[in-house]
Parts: C-alpha cells; structure tokens; sequence
C-alpha cells in the first residue's frame, strides 16, 4: 500500500474514488461535505434519498459507504462514508471511528477489486468529527492494504 500525502484540495485529485466523511441526518453543510454538495448535486441528491429512508432511524446507515459516479463514464465517484449519526460544532466526537473504518473498508475493497487510486482530505472524520488523527489513519493504514491512497491537505 501507498499513502500519498498532497498538499491542496482533495477535489484537485485525479483519483478514482474521493472519499469523505458525513452524518446520518442529511445534512452537509460544512467542510468537504458541503464542497460535495454544491460540486456534485447529484451526490447530495443520492445521500438525501438514502438518510430519508432511514428517518425513523438515521443511525442504521452508520457504516455505510454510498458511491456514487459523478461523470457519464462511471469512472470517477463520490464515496460517502457514514461515520456519524449525528453532528455539532460543540467540540465532541461524533465520529464513531468503527462506523468510519467500516465505511472505508468497503471503498478499500472496491478499489482493490478495481485497481483504484482513493483520495480523501486529511484528518477525515477528526475535524469537525472530531475523532483522533492517529487512530484515523491507523485505520487507512489497515484497511487500504495493497491500495493507493491519496491523503490531501488544504
């Protein structure tokens, strides 16, 4: 496996899979999400139909990875990985680091399958997640064997 640290914006990658964090509750409205969402409608589009199915309970989607193309030849996508239920801006964690490493294993095991480059922006899930950096990429490290890895920092 290779991990690849780059400096700039995650969506400057030529990878085949972008990979970010969200919630459970619909919402993207900050960091890389919300770059998501007015980027790539339809990725909001797909991740909202999936939280409203789940209303009566939001939290079954953790662990999910949704992938979802964002060009007309289906070779480059958008994974959401379900890594919280809820959100906030108190200074909690509300990223389950075991709902992340699920998530992130299923994008792992497609790209192997796929012989894929996966990029996704630094501390995911540890910034407004709030989870902790080393025991994130621990688990980029474990899950993203035989994998490359890009890791972007604004």
């Amino acid at each position: 496996m290779a991990i690849i640290m780059r400096e700039g914006n995650v969506f400057d990658s030529d990878a085949d899979i972008i990979c970010h964090q969200v919630n459970c509750q619909g919402v993207m409205g900050s960091g890389v999400a919300k770059e998501v969402r007015e980027r790539y409608p339809i990725v909001y589009e797909e991740y909202r139909d999936l939280c409203e199915r789940c209303m009566n309970d939001p939290g079954q989607n953790l662990g999910i990875a949704q992938l979802v193309p964002v060009d007309e030849e289906g070779s480059r996508w958008i994974a959401n990985c379900f890594g919280q239920e809820d959100f906030g801006y108190d200074g909690k964690q509300y990223t389950s680091v075991e709902a992340l490493k699920q998530a992130l294993g299923t994008v792992a095991e497609i790209a192997r399958d796929g012989d894929m480059v996966v990029a996704m922006p630094y501390k995911i899930g540890c910034v407004r997640g709030g989870a902790d950096w080393q025991e994130v990429l621990k688990v980029i490290d474990e899950e993203f064997k035989d994998c490359t890895v890009e890791i972007w920092k604004l």
